[in-house]
C-alpha cells in the first residue's frame, strides 16, 4: 500500500513515518492532551504509552517532532518492524 508521507528538505520521513518513531501522530497528540490538560507527569505519561520518560520529554519540550515537511512523497508502506533481506 503506498501513502503520502511528510519529508524534510534532505527526504527524511517526518512523524510517524520515520523509521524510529515511537508513537504514531494521533498518540504524539494525545501526549500533549495529557500533559496540558490532564495535568499528567512525564513518568505518567511515558508508562501509559510504554515508552521512556525522555521520549515524553522531548515531545513536550520541542527537542522531538519539531520538523517542517517540506514536501509530501508517495511512498510504500510497510508494517513496523518489517524490513526487506538483500541479497
Amino acid at each position: 500500500m503506498q501513502a503520502l508521507i511528510p519529508v524534510n528538505t534532505r527526504g527524511i520521513p517526518l512523524g510517524q513515518a520515520h523509521h524510529n518513531a515511537k508513537l504514531s501522530d494521533a498518540q504524539v497528540q494525545t501526549v500533549y492532551e495529557l500533559r496540558d490538560v490532564g495535568g499528567w507527569t512525564y513518568k505518567e505519561i511515558a508508562a501509559h504509552f510504554g515508552v521512556s520518560k525522555s521520549c515524553i520529554a522531548g515531545l513536550i519540550q520541542g527537542r522531538r517532532r519539531g520538523g517542517i515537511a517540506d514536501r509530501y512523497v508517495l511512498r510504500e508502506l510497510r508494517p513496523k518492524g518489517s524490513y526487506v533481506q538483500h541479497a
